[in-house]
């Protein structure tokens, strides 16, 4: 699911796609809605803060090429967002967590985070070390509970991913220093760097 959200004279306009169409197709029709709703055009935006992974390599991949390409006009500062800290947020849980994401190749994306900050950065494991890690905190994570973990183990709320995104990204500053564009945070190679030869 794509979640966007814009700040404008004190109130967060949210949007989420929930429908089954690419990112590259869906990302630029939502943020319009967004500015057309705001009464706002490109021009006027201040910056952007943007979701750079860990996550599916397409999904990251097309999202930073299409803020990239807007940007190279609109020169802006981008502030880069950790995916697993949205999910963190999104579950509510105050004390620090665990986020558990599935990386697939039998990895998983994970990292520890307290309202929404990190604690470990994300960090790709194999799926068979994450009892090493987690030790006794709580996990966030839409995959099922392994046989093997016993410690409160926390599903996310998607609907309360749009929320989480506008608390991560109300209190930012979006500092001239920023770079104008972003690379995606991909922790684990591509298909074809995995490919022998």
């Amino acid at each position: 699911m794509g979640v966007a959200c814009l700040h404008h004279r004190g109130d967060c306009l949210l949007a989420e796609q929930v429908a089954d169409r690419p990112h590259s197709q869906t990302l630029l029709p939502q943020w319009e809605a967004l500015l057309a709703q705001a009464g706002i055009d490109w021009r006027q935006i201040d910056g952007f803060a943007v979701g750079t992974g860990p996550g599916s390599f397409t999904g990251v991949r097309v999202v930073a090429a299409t803020i990239n390409g807007l940007n190279s006009v609109l020169q802006q500062p981008i502030h880069p967002l950790d995916s697993l800290a949205i999910t963190a947020l999104q579950s509510g849980h105050p004390d620090p967590i665990w986020v558990v994401e599935d990386a697939r190749a039998d990895e998983l994306f994970i990292g520890s985070y307290q309202s929404g900050t990190a604690i470990v950065a994300p960090m790709l494991i194999k799926r068979s070390r994450l009892t090493n890690h987690i030790g006794a905190l709580p996990v966030v994570s839409t995959l099922p509970r392994p046989e093997a973990i016993d410690t409160e183990w926390i599903t996310p709320d998607p609907a309360a991913r749009t929320q989480a995104l506008a608390a991560l990204s109300r209190p930012l500053r979006l500092s001239p220093d920023l770079p104008r564009a972003i690379h995606p945070q991909y922790l684990q190679p591509t298909q074809a760097e995995r490919s022998p030869g």
